[in-house]
C-alpha cells in the first residue's frame, strides 16, 4: 500500500463513526435489495422446482386441457414417439386431510410402480411395497409431523367423498418433499378412482432418451397429439403462479431501489462532512506534493474499501432478512415455501452495487476536495459552496425527472413492461434529490424566519449553523426529504390498492357462509375439490336460499396461463362481479354457454374490450368465446375468467366444486350456519362464514402491506444516519464555540435546544418539499400500474399518510439530533474553550 494509501486507512480508523455511517448505508441498501431479490426469487422458485421434481426425470408431460384425462391409447402413441424413452402415466391432485388433524391439504400421486420407476425414485423406508389397492405411502417427513407410522389411518375428503385409507408404507421421494406440506402416493386405480377417471390419467410424464433435443421432442410429441391435449415442460405449471406474485414484486422490487437512492445520499453526506473535517489534512498533504489526481484517488480507494466491506455484510444481512420476508410471502400466498437459495446472480450483483454506490457517491466529494486551495483550506477559510456545481446538479435531476415522466408515459402506453416500473420510480425518486438543493437556498432563509420566534435566542444561535454550514445541511435535508418522498409515494400507492381490495371483496363476496375442503393456495387456486352430491344437499336445507358452485380452472389463452372461474349465478339477478365495461353499458344478468367475463388485468394483457373474442384451449380443441363484460378481479393476480358452470363442464370437463358459496333465507343466517354445520361436521369440511372470509382476505392483504411497509422503514432509518452524521459534525466543529458559550454562563439546556434547533430546521426544510413530490411519485405510480390492474384506481391522497410520514420524519431528525445534543452538552467548559 502507497503512503496515500496508508493515510486513507489511517483517516479511516481516526473517524470511525464518520466511516461507520458511510458503511451502514451500504449495508441497509444492499441488505434490502439482497433480502427482497432472494425472497420472490424463492417464492416463484418453489412452484417451479415443485413441479419440475414431481416430473423426476421426466422433463415434458402431456396434459389435458382443463380438468380432462389421457386415456391409455393415447398414452401408447405417445410411446411410438421418436426419442421417448418412457411414458409415465400418473394422476396427480389434491385431497383434504380430515383426520388425524389439522386440516391441510394434501399432493396425492397416483403412479403405477413398473412404469414410474423411469421417472422418480420412490425409496420406500419402513413397510410393504408400494402398489397394493386402496392403502396408502405417506412421505416420511410428513408422517413424523402427524404422528403417523405403518398401520396407521387416514381420513380424506376426495372429489369421490370421504375415504379411510391405511398407511401401508412410509417413502422418502424428492419429488413430493420438493412439494412440501403433505404427500401421499397410492396405485394408479386408487387415485383414479378418487378423482373420477376412471381407466384415464390427469398427466403422461414423458422422459426423453438421452441427447434428444428437448425443443425437437416437444415438435414432434405436439404434431401427434389429438384436440384437447397438450404438451408442455413441467415447470409450466408455475406460469400462473408467477402472475399472482408480480405486483407483489413490483412494490417490493420499488422499495429497495428507493432504499439504495437514499443510501447513496448518506453515503455522499457521509464523506462530504468527513472530507470537509479534514481540509487542513488534505490541504497538508496537497502542500507537501500531493497531485490532485492523487488525493483523489486516495479517497475513492477509501469509499472502495468501505463499499466492499458494506456489501459483504449487507448480503449477509440480506439473506437472513430474506428468510423474514419469505415467510411474510408464504402467508401471503397460502403455501410453503422452502428456504430461500442464495443463487450467484443476486449476490454478484449486490456485491457490484455496494462499491459503486460508494464510489458514485464519493466521485463529486473526492474531486471537490482535491481540486480545494491549500492556502485556504490551511488558513481556515470558512466552508464554501460552488453555486455552479449545484446548477448542474440540479439540472441533472431535472432531466431525470422528466425521463423518469417520459416512462410512466411509457407504461401506460404498454411501451414499457413491468419490469421497469421500479427502476422508473427509483430514477424519480433520484431526479427529484438531485433537484432538490436548487430550492434550499429559499428554503434555509423560510424556515430561518420562521422558526426564529419559536426555538429562543439558544436556538437561534443553533440556526446561525444551519446558514453557515450550506454543504452540511443540504446533504441531510435531502436524506429526510427522499425519506418523506419515498414514504408518502409508496405509502399511498399501498393504501389505494389495499382500500381497492377491500371495496373489491366487500362488492363481490356477499354469501352468508362457504364450504370447502380446504383453502386455495392463492398462486396457483389449487384446492382440494369436494363431491358436487353435497350441493345438492345444502340446497334442500330450508333456511338456505341459493347455493353457488365454484370451481377454479387452470387453462390457456393463446400461451397466456389464466384460471378460469367456472360457477352458477342465482338466477333473476344482476351478476355479482365488480364490473369494469360491460357491452352495451347495463351489468349482465347472466352467461351464455358462447359468453365469458374477463378479469381486467388480463384484458388489458391481450387488449381486451366488451364484443371482442377471446379463445381458450379445451378439451375438445381451441374454442371462443364472445368477451360480454370486463371485471375488477385479484384471483390469480387478475389473470382470471368467468364462464357459466355448465360450459366449464362440456368444455373442460369440470367435476367436483371447489367450495359452495351460499346465501341464507332473510333473517335466517344464524339457524343455515347451524344446518350447515351438521354437514360439514359430518364430512370434514371447513365452513366459513362471510366475516371469517373477509377478515382472511383482509390478513392476506394486510401481510402484503406490512411486508411493504417494513422494507420503508429502511428507507427512514437510512436517512436517521444522515441526520445524526451532520450534527454529530457541527457539534465537533462548533466545540469551541460551545466552550465560549458555556463559559458566559450559557445552560447545558440551552446548548442541547441549539443543537436541537439545527435538527428541526433541516426537517422543515424537508418536510413540504418530501410530501409534494411524495404526492407527485404516487400520482406517477398510480399511472404507471394501470396496465397491470387494467383498469383505474381512483386516486386518493390519505392525509393520514402524510402527517404520519412527516410527523415520523421530524421524529427521526430531533431523535438522531438527541446524542450529538446530549455530547454537545456534556463538553467540559475547559476542554471546549481555545487554547491560543
Amino acid at each position: 500500500m502507497n503512503a496515500l494509501g496508508r493515510y486513507a486507512w489511517r483517516e479511516t480508523r481516526r473517524r470511525p463513526g464518520r466511516a461507520a455511517l458511510a458503511f451502514l448505508g451500504v449495508v441497509l441498501g444492499v441488505a434490502s435489495m439482497v433480502a427482497i431479490s432472494l425472497s420472490t426469487r424463492a417464492a416463484k422458485d418453489a412452484y417451479r422446482t415443485m413441479y419440475a421434481s414431481l416430473g423426476g426425470r421426466a422433463t415434458l408431460e402431456v396434459v389435458a386441457e382443463g380438468l380432462g384425462g389421457i386415456d391409455a391409447e393415447a398414452g401408447e402413441a405417445l410411446a411410438r414417439v421418436p426419442g421417448i424413452e418412457a411414458v409415465v402415466p400418473v394422476v396427480l391432485g389434491q385431497a383434504a386431510l380430515v383426520s388425524p388433524g389439522p386440516r391441510g391439504p394434501v399432493l396425492v400421486l397416483g403412479i403405477d410402480p413398473a412404469r414410474d420407476r423411469a421417472a422418480r425414485d420412490l425409496t420406500v423406508v419402513e413397510g410393504a411395497p408400494v402398489g397394493a389397492p386402496d392403502v396408502a405411502h405417506v412421505l416420511a417427513s410428513f408422517a413424523r409431523t402427524q404422528g403417523l407410522r405403518v398401520g396407521s389411518s387416514l381420513r380424506l375428503m376426495t372429489p369421490s367423498g370421504l375415504v379411510d385409507v391405511g398407511v401401508a408404507g412410509l417413502v422418502e421421494s424428492a419429488a413430493l418433499s420438493a412439494a412440501g406440506g403433505g404427500g401421499l402416493v397410492v396405485s394408479l386405480p386408487t387415485a383414479q378412482r378418487w378423482f373420477g377417471l376412471a381407466g384415464r390419467w390427469n398427466a403422461a410424464q414423458l422422459v426423453p432418451g438421452p441427447g434428444v433435443d428437448e425443443a425437437a421432442l416437444t415438435a414432434a410429441v405436439r404434431a401427434t397429439l389429438p384436440a384437447g391435449l397438450r404438451v408442455q415442460r413441467a415447470v409450466a405449471r408455475a406460469a400462473i403462479a408467477e402472475s399472482s406474485l408480480r405486483s407483489a414484486e413490483q412494490g417490493l422490487s420499488a422499495v429497495s431501489l428507493m432504499s439504495l437512492v437514499a443510501a447513496l445520499f448518506v453515503i455522499w453526506n457521509a464523506f462530504s462532512l468527513n472530507l470537509a473535517e479534514r481540509r487542513r489534512s488534505l490541504a497538508t498533504i496537497r502542500a507537501l506534493g500531493a497531485t490532485r489526481a492523487q488525493v483523489a484517488r486516495a479517497l475513492l480507494v477509501e469509499a472502495a474499501l468501505l463499499g466492499v466491506g458494506g456489501a459483504v455484510v449487507g448480503v449477509l444481512a440480506g439473506i437472513a432478512g430474506s428468510r423474514l420476508l419469505a415467510l411474510g410471502i408464504q402467508a401471503m400466498l397460502g403455501a410453503a415455501l422452502p428456504a430461500p437459495e442464495i443463487p450467484a446472480g443476486p449476490l454478484l450483483l449486490a456485491f457490484v452495487l455496494g462499491p459503486a454506490t460508494t464510489l458514485l457517491a464519493t466521485l463529486a466529494p473526492a474531486r471537490r476536495a482535491a481540486r480545494r486551495d491549500p492556502l485556504g483550506d490551511l488558513l481556515g477559510a470558512p466552508e464554501t459552496t460552488s453555486s455552479r456545481a449545484s446548477h448542474r446538479t440540479g439540472v441533472v435531476g431535472l432531466v431525470l425527472l422528466v425521463l423518469a415522466l417520459g416512462m410512466s408515459l411509457g407504461f401506460r402506453g404498454g411501451v414499457l413492461g413491468p419490469a421497469f416500473i421500479a427502476p422508473g420510480m427509483a430514477l424519480g425518486l433520484l431526479g427529484a434529490a438531485l433537484a432538490f438543493p436548487l430550492l434550499l437556498p429559499w428554503l434555509r432563509g423560510v424556515v430561518v424566519r420562521l422558526l426564529a420566534p419559536v426555538v429562543g435566542p439558544a436556538g437561534r444561535l443553533g440556526l446561525r449553523q444551519v446558514v453557515a454550514r450550506p454543504v452540511h445541511t443540504t446533504l441531510s435535508s435531502t436524506v429526510l426529504f427522499l425519506a418523506v418522498a419515498a414514504g408518502v409515494g409508496m405509502g399511498n400507492e399501498i393504501l389505494g390498492g389495499v382500500e381497492d381490495v377491500r371495496d373489491w371483496s366487500r362488492r363481490t363476496l356477499v354469501h352468508d357462509w362457504i364450504v370447502r375442503a380446504t383453502m386455495p393456495e392463492s398462486g396457483t387456486m389449487v384446492t382440494a375439490p369436494i363431491p358436487e352430491a353435497l350441493g345438492d344437499e345444502l340446497r334442500r336445507m330450508d333456511a338456505v336460499a341459493y347455493v353457488d358452485e365454484m370451481r377454479f380452472i387452470p387453462a390457456l389463452a393463446g400461451d397466456v396461463p389464466v384460471i378460469v372461474l367456472a360457477r352458477t349465478f342465482e338466477p333473476g339477478r344482476p351478476l355479482r362481479l365488480d364490473f369494469h365495461q360491460t357491452l352495451g353499458g347495463a351489468p349482465p344478468t347472466a352467461l351464455g354457454p358462447g359468453e365469458i367475463i374477463v378479469g381486467t388485468a388480463l384484458a388489458g394483457r391481450l387488449r381486451l374490450e366488451p364484443g371482442g373474442e377471446l379463445t381458450l384451449s379445451t378439451r375438445r380443441g381451441p374454442r371462443t368465446f364472445r368477451v360480454i363484460a370486463t371485471s375488477t378481479e385479484y384471483t390469480a393476480g387478475g389473470q382470471a375468467v368467468y364462464v357459466s358452470l355448465p360450459t366449464a363442464v362440456e368444455a373442460f370437463g369440470a367435476g367436483g366444486a371447489d367450495a359452495f358459496m351460499i346465501r341464507a333465507h332473510a333473517g335466517r343466517s344464524e339457524e343455515a350456519g347451524r344446518q350447515i354445520g351438521v354437514l360439514t361436521a359430518r364430512e370434514g369440511l371447513l365452513l366459513q362464514s362471510h366475516g371469517e372470509f373477509q377478515a382472511l382476505v383482509a390478513g392476506k392483504v394486510n401481510g402484503l402491506v406490512a411486508l411493504l411497509w417494513t422494507s420503508l422503514a429502511a428507507v427512514f432509518v437510512v436517512a436517521s444516519l444522515g441526520v445524526v452524521n451532520t450534527l454529530t459534525m457541527n457539534v465537533l466543529e462548533q466545540t469551541r464555540h460551545i466552550g465560549v458559550l458555556r463559559a458566559v454562563a450559557m445552560t447545558r439546556g440551552q446548548v442541547r435546544t441549539m443543537v436541537l434547533a439545527q435538527a428541526l430546521a433541516m426537517a422543515a426544510m424537508a418536510l413540504l418539499p418530501g410530501a409534494l413530490v411524495g404526492t407527485g411519485i404516487s400520482l406517477l405510480m398510480n399511472a404507471a400500474v394501470e396496465p397491470l390492474r387494467g383498469f383505474p384506481v381512483e386516486f386518493r391522497l390519505s392525509p393520514g399518510l402524510v402527517l404520519g410520514c412527516l410527523g415520523v420524519a421530524l421524529c427521526i431528525a430531533v431523535a438522531a439530533g438527541l446524542v450529538p445534543a446530549w455530547r454537545a452538552a456534556r463538553l467540559p467548559v475547559v476542554t471546549a474553550l481555545p487554547r491560543d
